[in-house]
């Protein structure tokens, strides 16, 4: 997949003019992306909303859903079971008494 990658990135930069091609890392901010739109550079701080301390928070919150949602819907189901269930017994016998 890497030698695809970098067969692309060799085609592309091969292909088009420099003038027309920005070669851009994330980590560079505003100031390069800017300059080659021809745009101003926003007052706003570049976001960085991709930081590992927030993949790390967001990750655990996904792992404690998987683990507690079951658990969520057992406890919400064990009164149907607990009261019906002995209920559904009785029927069941009145049904082979018959």
């Amino acid at each position: 997949m890497k030698a695809g990658y970098r067969r692309h990135v060799e085609q592309v930069t091969s292909t088009i003019p420099p003038s027309q091609l920005l070669i851009w890392d994330v980590k560079e901010g505003w100031e390069p992306l800017c300059r080659f739109l021809g745009h101003p550079v926003p007052a706003v701080p570049f976001p960085h909303v991709n930081d590992a301390a927030a993949l790390k928070v967001a990750l655990g919150a996904v792992r404690w859903m998987t683990i507690l949602w079951p658990l969520v819907a057992i406890l919400a189901l064990f009164p149907v079971f607990f009261c019906c269930g002995p209920l559904l017994a009785r029927r069941k016998s009145s049904f082979k008494s018959a």
